[in-house]
């Protein structure tokens, strides 16, 4: 490939070696002319698609500068191009725009724990690589089993979001995958109030700058004998900051852990449960300016 584009096809190759040169000539810049059939070089989309190319030591092709020089008495077009290294095979080709690459970059479950039957949206984000607009056919797989398929189609370079949706019935841990990115998704039923309490909370770092994100740890015990999920409400200030679903084991104390961040300075209170930590959120140190009014320079 060379400058976005892929080889499409090629003419022919020379390779050009040194002869009747005295020893120790070093050859460094050489002008290559090439000729092709005109109806070969309109077949290939016209003369911008035409390169020279250059097969450099290491066995990489070098795409050269190449211009349309003129015709040769036979009516050829004839191509030149210049190559900085000297000699080595040459040949003459035609290259296209690169087709469509498609990637699957992120995929993101909303909820992670769901209760039976409770709709969640599973989203694949998709960026197109490559040098021409295509479309992609996306496979939903739940535990390895094709599940759905929608399509997605994106320009050159263009980043998109597909969403599908799925629920369900049983209890259980799913593996969600789409291409190559995977994600696990807790299914189970939401736990008595009466079952949880909490313990100590922490908040890592303590003091941070605007939009520098906190790491919130409580311990939550969930006392009853079967597992199940908790909706864990996060407040800031005494008001509803968000609600973070989670899976717990029956008759275990475990660690959970949320990230908030906030952008105006200040000190925050987090209340999760009964337990309560601060945070602050420094402000961003002011600019200063330096003046010099006057500079005396005297000899020690």
């Amino acid at each position: 490939k060379g400058g976005g584009n892929t080889i499409k096809n090629v003419g022919f190759a020379i390779e050009i070696t040194k002869t009747n040169l005295q020893n120790g000539t070093d050859v460094k810049a050489v002008t290559v002319e090439m000729a092709m059939d005109p109806l070969w070089v309109a077949a290939q989309g016209g003369p911008s698609t035409v390169r020279i190319t250059r097969l450099a030591d290491d066995g990489t092709l070098q795409f050269l500068t190449t211009v349309l020089a003129g015709t040769d008495a036979q009516g050829r077009m004839l191509f030149r191009a210049i190559s900085n290294d000297g000699f080595s095979v040459f040949t003459i080709l035609s290259v296209a725009p690169a087709p469509a690459a498609f990637a699957i970059i992120g995929l993101v479950l909303d909820p992670q724990v769901a209760e039976p039957n409770e709709a969640v949206a599973v989203t694949a984000q998709i960026a197109n690589q490559g040098a021409q607009a295509g479309t992609l056919g996306i496979i939903l797989k739940v535990n390895g089993k094709p599940l759905d398929t929608l399509d997605i189609t994106l320009g050159a370079g263009e980043k998109g979001d597909v969403v599908f949706y799925l629920k369900q019935a049983e209890e259980g841990t799913y593996q969600i995958q789409v291409e190559q990115q995977t994600a696990t998704l807790e299914v189970a039923k939401k736990l008595l109030p009466a079952a949880i309490s909490y313990g100590s909370i922490s908040i890592t770092p303590k003091q941070v700058a605007p939009k520098e994100p906190v790491t919130v740890t409580v311990q939550v015990t969930n006392s009853g004998d079967v597992s199940g999920k908790l909706d864990l409400q996060v407040l800031l200030n005494d008001a509803l900051y968000q609600v973070t679903p989670v899976r717990l084991p029956g008759k275990v104390t475990v660690p959970v852990k949320v990230t908030i961040a906030h952008e105006q300075p200040g000190t925050y209170k987090i209340t999760i449960g009964v337990v309560s930590d601060t945070f602050t959120v420094a402000k961003p140190l002011a600019k200063s300016v330096l003046g010099v009014t006057k500079l005396d320079v005297r000899p020690a």
